[in-house]
């Protein structure tokens, strides 16, 4: 019976050491979290835009086949995300031979709509302005005298997103750069004013702009060599805000995109851009990341900050970045493969941990594919999974002490 008893003890005594050792390693897990866990920094919620062309049918169920632009959500709830529904579609209006629309980039307006360029010919000449409800789908023209002749050669837009009543129009070539007013307030652009480009390097293709801080940034290529990033304000010229070719001597190939904005919050500006195809292996299928520590809008070689590359051979292409509200920052990246990407940043900007969110996004089959995500903080269930575990524990070792 001693023996007995004394086993007793025995595993009562190692059964406490255990749960006061997991208790202890739970308090060093809760003061690490962030560096030992690799999941996103917050859960997605809310609704993601993804602005992309598909192929369509034509009414009649002919072998015709139209081009056209569309725009899907994705609800993500608590970080789930939902089935990807069809919002609105921009059908080619003049259907001349067989229609195709190239669909540009888009952007979320302050309102929570999406503005959006989409072509109206088959003949890359023509394109209009839309703004397309959140909740309805429903479009309206927003400015229809986009032609080859002023606006350029398949535009893009930077909308500035504290006052929709600016935007700009940047087309391939950087030889047409427009900048766009609602002077009546009514929602539509009346005006297009020309603004002078400065370098005017050779752009070959013009893929996406983004605004930040009353500065539209812009990403392009010159032949094989690329991405060249241009900025402009409101009020100054056009100017080369970076060469990437010029200090990494590679060529970069494919489709470019890029975001902009301040996640480490120190009024600086900070540009994340992709690099999909490289000639070095050594920048090949990566995002760069630069911050515009002198607020010169120009991105010298000093002031990069990290890359990520890629592994498996996915290649990256639309950013965004979103944040919960309270000071943390990670990016969005869908890659070439269609699947979607987290990187969490760090306080200071820096990207940190990576890796998939599960969802890949419908097939498109020319242009790109543009992302755009309203969001909002969340709890982790990670964070609520340890945090519970870790109250079980304490709870077990005091509830043991209380029985001895």
């Amino acid at each position: 019976m001693g023996s007995f008893s004394v086993g007793i003890h025995r595993v009562l005594f190692l059964e406490g050491e255990i749960m006061k050792r997991l208790a202890w390693i739970t308090v060093a897990v809760l003061v690490l979290a962030g560096w030992s866990y690799a999941a996103p920094a917050f859960n997605l919620d809310g609704r993601m835009f993804i602005w992309t062309p598909r192929d369509h049918t034509d009414n009649l169920g002919t072998s015709t086949y139209y081009n056209i632009a569309e725009l899907n959500y994705i609800d993500w709830t608590n970080g789930t995300p939902g089935a990807s529904t069809q919002l609105a579609t921009m059908l080619n209006e003049t259907n001349d031979s067989i229609g195709f629309v190239i669909n540009r980039n888009a952007h979320l307006m302050n309102n929570g709509n999406v503005l959006a360029i989409a072509g109206d010919n088959n003949s890359y000449n023509q394109y209009s302005l839309w703004e397309i409800d959140r909740t309805t789908g429903a479009a309206t023209r927003r400015y229809n005298g986009m032609t080859q002749s002023n606006i350029g050669y398949t535009p893009c837009i930077a909308l500035d997103p504290d006052n929709n009543s600016e935007c700009y129009s940047i087309s391939t070539g950087w030889g047409n750069y427009y900048k766009l007013r609602d002077l009546t307030g009514d929602g539509s652009y009346d005006t297009a004013e020309a603004v002078t480009v400065n370098d005017s390097p050779p752009h070959q293709r013009t893929q996406d702009a983004h605004m930040w801080g009353g500065v539209a940034y812009s990403i392009g290529k010159n032949a094989w060599d690329g991405p060249l990033l241009g900025a402009s304000s409101m009020t100054d010229n056009v100017n080369t805000a970076y060469n990437w070719y010029d200090d990494h001597d590679s060529y970069a190939e494919a489709d470019f995109y890029l975001w902009v904005g301040d996640p480490n919050n120190n009024g600086h500006a900070d540009v994340f851009f992709n690099v999909p195809g490289a000639g070095n292996v050594t920048y090949t299928r990566s995002i760069f990341h630069y911050e515009d520590m002198d607020d010169n809008a120009y991105f010298e070689a000093s002031e990069f900050v990290d890359q990520w590359q890629m592994s498996g051979g996915e290649s990256p292409r639309d950013i965004v970045g979103v944040t919960d509200g309270s000071g943390a920052w990670m990016l969005v990246v869908v890659d070439d493969d269609r699947d979607l990407w987290y990187v969490n940043l760090l306080d200071n900007g820096v990207m940190d941990e990576k890796g998939t969110l599960g969802v890949q996004l419908d097939a498109f089959i020319t242009g790109g594919q543009y992302i755009m995500m309203d969001q909002t903080q969340i709890p982790e269930p990670a964070t609520l999974l340890v945090v519970g575990t870790g109250a079980l524990a304490i709870l077990g070792y005091v509830r043991r002490r209380r029985m001895r």
